[in-house]
């Protein structure tokens, strides 16, 4: 079973990885045509609206990391195991209307909390986006456990172009910020609706809601601690420099940040494979290895252009009113690549169901937000002091992955 499973993961794996490279190429798209169309000002509300949606889409992500997990381990009853996934799907899109109701009731207040308190529709909107996420991160874990990795690599791609032609259409009839969310949240539902039909349809096992909710606790713990340590910085940002330069900081970030797309693609195909392997004894390890290197190729060729001339790259992409200089580019760079390893090797630690590796997580999240206001108002100094964390960061848990075999089993 294992056998198979791996020759159809290896038939597979260059195709899902060409799919997570044109997803990132267009949400880079995404984020350079709304820096265009926004502005650095509304831009700024923008991308501190899709970091929020970033830590608020962490039930999602590990709803997705745990099905996936288990049912990759589950043999035989792996199909019947994601059509009770695809029940419990319908059941989170019926709860998640309920709870965006309530977060537009109580738009006003909440957009204060984010620290956008001029756009509290696209703030609602954000809540709902998180909503459509956690349907869909269901459903892309059911098909990642049963090895249908092109269908989950193809709605990567679907995902972003659909935020691209929405979003572009909202925002020029005037839906400003708002428009830009609300693209999101019409793909996510219609790839809701796309993927309920692509999951199993064999009569569902009897898997309860609380064991899968009981497997999502470490993987829900690793993707909050994650998502802080990637995105809190924009935020941080966004309130201690004015509008302008957050907006530059925050087209920065995402160019430094690109390299952890591909490290978020090859975890689609590690984190199973990883779940496989420890069910039937194998070592993953290998492919930890394979996956960290070519995230590695990819980091040094965007590391080498932003050296070469970096502000030159940012006017092209984005325009004049976002460049920055070359040594904040090289520090988000930097930084990128340490949340890009550090991706990967969670997700191999998840795999094989670790849990010490919550440690360093856990540190570094907390200590992004008080380094980054002692290291500011300077941008560069803010990200140097981002960077130092992630590297820290990154080498904790990379010690932790090679000595696995003397950590405590979940």
């Amino acid at each position: 079973m294992l056998r198979r499973v791996r020759d159809d993961s290896a038939r597979t794996a260059a195709g899902l990885g060409a799919a997570v490279m044109a997803a990132s190429v267009l949400s880079l798209v995404v984020s350079v045509v709304m820096a265009n169309l926004l502005g650095p000002a509304d831009y700024a509300d923008f991308a501190a609206l899709l970091s929020v949606f970033l830590v608020l889409s962490i039930p999602g992500t590990a709803m997705q990391a745990s099905v996936a997990r288990d049912v990759a381990a589950a043999g035989r009853e792996a199909e019947a195991i994601a059509s009770h996934v695809r029940h419990l799907a319908r059941i989170a899109a019926l709860a998640g209307a309920a709870v965006v109701a309530v977060a537009f009731a109580l738009r006003s207040p909440l957009s204060d909390v984010t620290g956008t308190p001029t756009e509290p529709v696209a703030t609602a909107l954000t809540i709902a986006v998180a909503a459509g996420w956690l349907v869909v991160s269901f459903q892309r874990g059911a098909l990642q456990g049963v090895g249908q990795l092109t269908p989950v690599g193809l709605t990567m791609v679907a995902e972003a172009l659909g935020r691209l032609v929405l979003g572009i259409v909202l925002v020029e009839v005037g839906w400003g910020v708002g428009g830009a969310i609300g693209g999101y949240v019409a793909t996510l539902a219609a790839l809701g609706v796309v993927l309920d039909v692509r999951l199993p349809r064999r009569p569902p096992a009897a898997e309860p809601v609380r064991a899968l909710l009981r497997g999502a606790t470490v993987p829900g713990a690793s993707a909050l601690l994650l998502a802080v340590a990637q995105n809190i910085d924009i935020i941080v940002v966004q309130h201690v420099a004015p509008s302008t330069p957050a907006g530059q900081y925050a087209a920065a970030s995402l160019t430094g940040k690109s390299v952890v797309w591909l490290a978020v693609g090859l975890g689609l195909l590690l984190l199973p494979e990883a779940s496989r392997g420890a069910a039937t004894g194998d070592d993953a390890r290998p492919l930890l290895l394979r996956c960290l290197a070519a995230t590695g190729v990819g980091a040094a060729l965007m590391l080498i252009v932003l050296a070469i001339d970096g502000p030159a790259l940012i006017r092209l992409v984005f325009g004049d009113d976002y460049v920055v200089s070359r040594g904040l580019l090289l520090a988000l760079g930097g930084a990128g690549t340490a949340l890009a390893a550090t991706t990967l090797l969670t997700q191999y630690l998840l795999g094989v169901r670790r849990v010490g590796f919550l440690v360093p997580l856990g540190a570094g999240a907390t200590a992004v937000v008080p380094s980054m206001v002692l290291a500011g108002p300077e941008l560069v100094s803010m990200a140097l002091a981002f960077l130092a964390i992630q590297v820290v960061m990154a080498a904790l848990v990379g010690a932790l992955a090679a000595v696995g075999s003397t950590m405590r089993r979940r």
